[in-house]
């Protein structure tokens, strides 16, 4: 057609192309709507997936508040029953506290009413012991029976209000620390008791006129694992006194004379010099530390020696010369060792067993008696008090029987022993007797 015509040829050219165009559209065509239904259906989707997420994120940000109230909600919970378990612990406490104080109650208030009426005889009761601490410490047994005697007439006389079972040695010691004292060496006795309370209550060290050694062999068992034993006919007496004195030891001066040495002058006097924190003494020429741990002890073995004035007011001179009571509580025990020994090891183990069961429960009393008084401490929180109150029931029912059965086992030991108490009797008159042979004139 180009070759007859130009014309022709171009307009058979766009016949042809737009029968390919046709061709063509016919194909196109239908892709086309499929992907404008496509694209429709996309956006309506994405408009449907914005929606969504928009809706995801509104739940998710409730899930994440629910999320947080149902975690404030799960503490709290946690709290409350954390709380609700202490609230009921401090119920049971003070429901046990309650229970186990009501059973002392009883208890405390007689306690209260003696120390109200020990309080009102307080003052002539320390009368009546300090003049028997001052005077009485020289003397035999009956010569301070007589004392006591006579200041208790003064005392009436004055009307000083004193305790109506006063005794010397319960106002200075317990029961259980002589008991202590008797399972140590000390003779069972009340003289020896008052020479007990004499060596460990006062103000000056004592100077024990101990002739039978009572009052050394006291002293070495009641500080066996911490006693140094001074002896004045060694030489390095003074020595040993002075690392004593630096040290903090228990020392035991033996077999002094009628004279002290004038070292000691100071450390009897308790002439004290303070440095600061620190404490010193002046022995002989040199200045010395002194510890408040150290104390002295000294023992003569003269009977009847002649102390000088200035002697006693440095010390306070203790009569330990052996009483034929006391004697004859010896010479027992030494019979009973002999003829029943299990009889007097089952004494000293019952004594041991009523000293200790007592001196546990006058413990447990005084740490309960402290945490009650502490303001700091919350009773109903002390889970520590309501255990002690529990041991201490335990322990002072516990305590109780032993002490019912100790007490009727030391009945029963002591019935058997008087069976062997007129030996012991005739063999403490016996050494009275050769003691006083002394007096009598060698021409007889």
């Amino acid at each position: 057609m180009n070759k007859k015509s130009a014309a022709a040829g171009a307009l058979c050219t766009w016949v042809r192309a737009i029968e390919d165009y046709a061709k063509c559209l016919k194909i196109v065509n239908p892709k086309r709507e499929k992907k404008a239904i496509a694209e429709a259906t996309v956006k309506r989707l994405r408009e449907n997936l914005a929606e969504f997420e928009r809706e995801f994120a509104e739940l998710k940000a409730k899930l994440d508040q629910l999320q947080s109230t149902i975690d404030l909600k799960t503490r709290q919970m946690d709290e409350l029953k954390a709380s609700l378990g202490t609230l009921q612990s401090k119920i049971d406490r003070g429901e046990k506290l309650v229970s186990s104080l009501a059973e002392e109650k009883a208890n405390w208030i007689i306690k209260l009413e003696n120390y109200n009426e020990e309080e009102a005889c307080l003052f002539g009761d320390c009368v009546m012991a300090a003049a028997f601490m001052s005077y009485g410490g020289p003397f035999p047994s009956d010569f301070r029976n007589i004392l006591n005697k006579k200041w208790l007439d003064k005392v009436s006389v004055e009307h000083i209000k004193i305790s109506k079972d006063y005794q010397f040695t319960e106002f200075l010691a317990s029961k259980a620390l002589a008991r202590k004292w008797q399972t140590e060496g000390l003779p069972t006795d009340d003289f020896s008791t008052e020479n007990g309370v004499f060596v460990t209550a006062g103000l000056r060290w004592a100077l024990n006129i101990d002739p039978q050694m009572q009052a050394f062999k006291w002293i070495k068992k009641m500080y066996e694992s911490e006693l140094v034993v001074a002896d004045t006919k060694d030489s390095d007496f003074l020595k040993k006194i002075e690392t004593g004195i630096q040290k903090g030891h228990t020392v035991l001066l033996k077999d002094v004379g009628e004279t002290l040495d004038p070292t000691l002058d100071n450390v009897l006097n308790k002439s004290l010099v303070q440095h600061g924190r620190r404490f010193a003494v002046k022995f002989g020429a040199n200045e010395i530390d002194y510890n408040l741990k150290f104390r002295l002890f000294i023992t003569t073995r003269l009977s009847n020696p002649h102390f000088t004035p200035e002697i006693s007011t440095k010390v306070n001179v203790v009569n330990f010369i052996v009483v034929e009571s006391g004697l004859e509580e010896q010479c027992l025990g030494i019979i009973v060792r002999i003829e029943s020994p299990q009889l007097e090891v089952q004494k000293n183990e019952k004594l041991t067993a009523i000293t200790k069961g007592k001196e546990e429960i006058l413990k447990l009393e005084d740490q309960i008696l402290a945490r009650l008084a502490d303001e700091s401490i919350n009773l109903l929180e002390d889970e520590e008090l309501v255990q002690q109150l529990a041991s201490s029931k335990e322990t002072s029912d516990r305590v109780k029987t032993e002490l019912e059965n100790a007490e009727q086992n030391m009945k029963r030991i002591d019935d058997t022993r008087e069976i062997l108490r007129p030996s012991g009797r005739r063999a403490a008159v016996l050494f009275f007797v050769l003691n006083d042979l002394a007096m009598i004139n060698p021409m007889y």
